[in-house]
């Protein structure tokens, strides 16, 4: 229960990261085909741009890397605990069987 909470918490927060982005504004409002007159703000844009993409994509990475191990985590014992309880309910079965014949 607890690998499956960390899993949840760490996979919320990576979902929760990704879905609140804030681009800088100037982004939206950035000329298709910019002119000389445009050029020291389109630079600007760019620059806080580029700042922001940096950002985003650190922050991606390491909310990525923790919903992933938590996730591994979590399958790796999943396993374990489904292949314990397989083998508890086959000998369970074995020594049922055994004690009705």
């Amino acid at each position: 229960a607890e690998l499956n909470q960390t899993k949840t918490t760490a996979c919320g927060k990576y979902l929760a990261g990704m879905q609140g982005l804030s681009p800088p504004k100037c982004m939206v409002s950035l000329p298709a085909d910019p002119q000389p007159a445009d050029l020291a703000a389109v630079l600007t844009c760019t620059q806080k741009k580029t700042a922001w993409w940096r950002d985003l994509k650190a922050t991606a990475m390491k909310l990525a890397d923790s919903c992933d191990q938590a996730s591994t985590a979590h399958a790796n014992k999943k396993h374990t605990c489904d292949s314990a309880q397989t083998t508890y309910e086959a000998t369970f079965c074995g020594y049922r069987s055994q004690l009705m014949s």
